[in-house]
């Protein structure tokens, strides 16, 4: 089942991905391209924490407790959907949606 994101073409609104790779930088082009007005706020990747994701530094996923529980989440991962799936079900983030739920 395809779901669609919650963001209307002209709207501005924050975002956070989870994955720092390549998925990672198609998302963020697409987003860019389809919702001018929805900016990417952070990056949470457990691997690549302290580094930067098109100049946004890396935070690890207590970054989401602490700072991220009203924004939404893309992930951007498919090896590790299932481990981030958990955790979000773990602290309560339910406003989330899979790239791979979105691409089919």
């Amino acid at each position: 089942m395809t779901r669609k994101l919650p963001f209307e073409k002209n709207q501005t609104a924050d975002y956070i991905l989870w994955g720092a790779g390549q998925i990672g930088k198609e998302i963020v082009r697409v987003m860019k391209e389809v919702f001018p007005g929805i900016k990417l706020q952070s990056v949470i990747d457990s691997y690549s924490c302290g580094k930067n994701f098109l100049g946004i530094p890396i935070e690890p996923p207590d970054a989401i407790i602490k700072k991220y529980m009203n924004t939404f989440l893309i992930i951007a991962t498919y090896s590790g959907e299932r481990f981030v799936r958990d955790y979000l079900a773990e602290i309560g983030k339910s406003d989330f949606i899979s790239f791979a739920s979105v691409n089919g």
